[in-house]
């Protein structure tokens, strides 16, 4: 079974480190990763298949641990609101 979960919230109340703490309680890799740094087509950044290479990594190349990993696509709220997001500004 595949859940999500958006947790929102002012910067600095500490969502990030809960779901840190999460990971540590069930024993489970989290990887939080800066969205600031990821474009659709990785023409003006990193390429989003990045993180699905650094989730296999963070899970010890354990296919099934890399499954049940706890990924945070942190501020990915800042891209909304990025106007310069890709080569024609829009």
């Amino acid at each position: 079974m595949k859940s999500n979960v958006f947790v929102y919230g002012p910067t600095g109340v500490g969502k990030t480190e809960i779901v840190r703490t999460i990971g540590k309680l069930f024993d489970i890799p989290v990887l939080v990763e800066d969205m600031t740094r990821y474009t659709s087509a990785g023409y003006k950044g990193a390429d989003l298949d990045d993180i699905l290479v650094k989730l296999y990594y963070n899970a010890n190349e354990d296919l099934d641990v890399a499954e049940r990993s706890i990924l945070v696509l942190d501020e990915i709220d800042k891209k909304g609101s990025d106007s310069k997001s890709d080569v024609a500004g829009q």
